[in-house]
Order: structure tokens, then sequence, then C-alpha cells
């Protein structure tokens, strides 16, 4: 599973929910990390993100949380 994957290749702790509107390709999985601004930047943390696949999607500071 994407998820498990995530999860062991990330240093943080990762919260996973579903997208509430399903559309026609499925369900959309969001991941959420939680860095305090004072840990941030992380360059550990960026290379996990930078290794992940490329079909996931990675925002920092995104304007909204769903």
């Amino acid at each position: 599973e994407i998820e498990e994957a995530v999860n062991t290749q990330l240093s943080e702790n990762i919260q996973c929910y579903n997208e509430p509107i399903i559309t026609k390709k499925g369900i959309t999985r969001h991941g959420l990390l939680r860095i305090p601004r004072d840990e941030w930047p992380n360059e550990t943390l960026i290379e996990q993100l930078r290794n992940l696949p490329p079909y996931i999607k990675i925002e920092i500071g995104p304007d909204r949380i769903i």
C-alpha cells in the first residue's frame, strides 16, 4: 500500500485521510505532516520527501487543508 511505503520512508508521522468528494478517478488520499515553524526547513525531511515516487504530490504551506 502506498500509505505504508510513505510512512516507512519518512521520519515524521503522517496523518492520512480521504478527500471528501469522490471523483470518477476514485478516492484521493491526503497525508498531513505538521512541522513546527522553528523546525522548518528540515534538510533530512526535505531529502526524504524528494525521494518519494513522482506520483505523490507534495505541497508545503497549502492555502487550505481539506
